[in-house]
């Protein structure tokens, strides 16, 4: 599927991962349409936000968890959040 994220914000690791990114992602559509994203660890402390291609949230699910399964694996983080035009809410 076309689409995919980039984190835009290193809230742990001094910036060391923005630009970290998973898909086939234009930075420019992304940038102009993409679903801003948040990612917690289960303290609820904000590890990094993102941007997530829209069909990627409104497809399958699979493809909407996929900054988080990277988070999750990599640096523990176990909730994640997106911004769905009026509100931030947990996916």
């Amino acid at each position: 599927m076309k689409g995919g994220w980039l984190i835009t914000a290193d809230h742990i690791g001094e910036g060391h991962y923005v630009g970290t990114k998973q898909g086939v992602i234009n930075h420019r559509e992304l940038a102009n349409d993409g679903v801003p994203f948040r990612l917690y660890d289960d303290d609820n402390n904000l590890y990094f936000e993102g941007l997530i291609s829209e069909n990627w949230i409104e497809g399958e699910a699979d493809f909407a968890f996929a900054p988080l399964d990277w988070a999750m694996a990599v640096f523990g983080c176990t909730h994640m959040e997106y911004f769905n035009g009026e509100k931030w809410e947990e996916l």
